[in-house]
């Protein structure tokens, strides 16, 4: 026996369908596309809730749920079989072009760190929000958890003005004059 007829024999794929969405004729439809194409049997599973899901050996290869409800072609589907088919040795041998994620940050002038306090007892504390995704959540957490834990300590909670990559020279110079200290929040 030739090595892709064990191949095919060995395959198993299956088709999910809807019955209440009346996908039974999509799914024998890309059935019978399969068989033309691979010669493999598609074993048809009823199933609920809008779902139309191909798998091949118990690996999903297409969720018509994960995709927003929209239904696959069977171009698609053959496409994803074929590549599931094919050995890893097959895998095109292409050079790749990588590119650097970092992309061109903006030039960072380092300061000195202000030094640290001995106690936070009594003092007030700026918790600034950098205008980065959720950093406003983090600071209400943190001035949340100093009212509880260290009663004593003010918190200041504020926002930068602009984007997080741009400097709010009057929040920081209010800050310097009002505050002991400061937590910048920069989100997740």
């Amino acid at each position: 026996m030739n090595s892709a007829k064990s191949t095919q024999e060995e395959t198993r794929i299956k088709i999910i369908y809807c019955v209440e969405c009346n996908l039974e004729p999509e799914a024998k439809r890309l059935a019978t596309a399969i068989k033309n194409r691979f010669g493999l049997e598609a074993k048809l599973e009823e199933g609920h809730d809008g779902i139309f899901e191909i798998s091949m050996d118990d690996h999903v290869i297409y969720n018509n749920l994960a995709q927003g409800g929209q239904l696959p072609t069977d171009k698609e589907i053959l496409q994803r079989i074929q590549q599931r088919m094919e050995p890893p040795s097959s895998i095109r041998r292409e050079k790749l072009k990588v590119m650097n994620p970092m992309g061109y940050p903006p030039a960072v002038t380092q300061i000195e760190m202000a030094p640290r306090l001995d106690t936070l007892e009594g003092k007030t504390v700026y918790l600034v929000d950098c205008r980065f995704d959720d950093g406003d959540l983090l600071m209400a957490q943190m001035q949340a958890w100093f009212k509880e834990y260290m009663p004593s300590v003010k918190t200041v909670l504020r926002s930068k003005s602009g984007i997080y990559t741009e400097d709010d020279p009057e929040l920081f110079e209010e800050i310097g004059e009002k505050g002991d200290a400061l937590v910048l929040g920069v989100g997740h």
